[in-house]
């Protein structure tokens, strides 16, 4: 087991978080004298956590500005969202085996939520619904290892902007396919979960890939 210095922890995870939610973008300088300053901490937890971000990608080296925060490319997209369409089809595929009426009713009232979200054009509470419907499932699906690497994944989606319901006629579509998702979790069908939920999950890939070249 690897032992660290007590507040290396503290400072990867401030760090990471900054770092997923855009606080600190791609290509940002990530210096340790000036880290230890702003965190209170001496350099040795600084390079610590700094050694951990390297090694998850988050962090990378070059050659005249030294270690800064990453810029995911789009093969790196493209193979986190294969990964993810894998995870997403076996929590569907589970949720709809072990799911309640009481699972039900919850994935229905935040899917009527969402749907007033956007009539409304709150699109920020939308996507949050959105996000809420997948943890549901998630939950619903019961298996801690399963959760805990879609747990992951979604901390790293975090880090692509904009988000996939920005892109024209996405939102209506992505209520669409978790509606149709809903119905199959309801039916106990879960081959036809797998298949919805890898699809959905294909369809937000090949939003991110537009979005991406867009910005290029």
């Amino acid at each position: 087991m690897v032992r660290r210095e007590p507040h290396s922890e503290t400072v990867y995870a401030a760090l990471r978080r900054d770092i997923l939610r855009g606080v600190l973008a791609p290509g940002a300088p990530l210096r340790e004298e000036e880290l230890g300053r702003s965190h209170q901490v001496s350099r040795t937890p600084v390079h610590e956590a700094l050694s951990r971000l390297e090694a998850e990608g988050l962090a990378e080296r070059h050659p005249r500005a030294g270690l800064v925060v990453s810029t995911p490319t789009l093969d790196e997209i493209i193979d986190l969202y294969v990964f993810r369409e894998a995870l997403e089809a076996l929590a569907a595929r589970l949720a709809a085996e072990r799911r309640t009426e009481i699972d039900l009713t919850r994935l229905e009232l935040v899917l009527k939520a969402a749907d007033r979200e956007m009539q409304s054009d709150n699109q920020e509470r939308a996507i949050g619904l959105g996000e809420e419907f997948h943890l549901l499932i998630w939950r619903i699906a019961g298996n801690g290892p399963l959760q805990r690497a879609l747990n992951e994944v979604h901390d790293v989606v975090q880090r692509f902007r904009p988000n996939t319901l920005s892109h024209p006629g996405r939102p209506a579509a992505s209520l669409r396919e978790h509606q149709g998702l809903l119905e199959a979790i309801r039916e106990r069908d879960a081959d036809a979960a797998e298949k919805l939920a890898a699809e959905h999950v294909r369809q937000v890939r090949n939003t991110r890939i537009s979005l991406s070249i867009e910005q290029d």
